[in-house]
């Protein structure tokens, strides 16, 4: 699948938040239904999150009416709650992403996400960046702006061609017709004979 959006996160958490975002950008007609379809919960089928993980709902997101109904308010943490954390099915869904994610589970939601177009960039050591954050890019669109900018440069190219060829003609066209009044022959007849004889027997 060719890449069509790029998530750079550093906290893996985060990074899993980023790609459902993602995902939802890429398909924001995705039903609930659909979006268990494409991430199903054996994705996060292993006890990373410790004991956590033996008394929640196991999965990689699960909708804010399950986590809300959570019995202790540590478990309904242990999701993505924040309003600007949750996420929205185009049938009106809210989902909590898990918080919880390990190396293992991460690296496989990675490898899951390819088949999607969607791409992860690992933040290099050193970058200035925040670990609380995620980063998501459309490729597409930077391809159309790349398309466009050429299209647009291609365009200019051929007007400035036409203007510079349709000069050269013009001067082209002068130059012929100048050329064409210094070598019409006179009219022959013999008033001009006559006066070419005496400027050659005076010359």
């Amino acid at each position: 699948m060719q890449p069509k959006i790029k998530v750079r996160g550093k906290a893996m958490n985060r990074t899993a938040l980023g790609i459902f975002n993602a995902y939802i950008q890429l398909h924001p007609s995705s039903t609930l239904s659909q979006l268990k379809a494409a991430f199903p919960d054996s994705l996060y089928d292993e006890v990373e999150g410790g004991f956590f993980n033996t008394i929640r709902p196991v999965g990689v997101f699960q909708t804010k009416t399950i986590v809300d109904g959570l019995p202790a308010k540590n478990l309904q943490q242990c999701h993505f709650i924040k309003d600007d954390e949750i996420l929205k099915t185009s049938d009106g869904k809210q989902i909590c992403v898990t918080s919880s994610w390990g190396k293992n589970a991460l690296e496989r939601l990675i490898k899951h996400v390819a088949q999607f177009g969607i791409i992860v960039e690992e933040i290099k050591e050193g970058e200035s960046f925040k670990r609380g954050e995620y980063e998501i890019t459309r490729l597409e669109e930077n391809k159309k702006h790349t398309m466009y900018f050429i299209i647009g440069g291609l365009v200019i190219v051929l007007v400035l061609l036409f203007i510079l060829f349709g000069r050269k003609k013009e001067e082209n066209s002068a130059t012929s017709t100048s050329t064409n009044e210094i070598v019409t022959p006179l009219p022959l007849n013999k008033s001009t004979i006559f006066n070419i004889i005496l400027e050659k027997y005076h010359g």
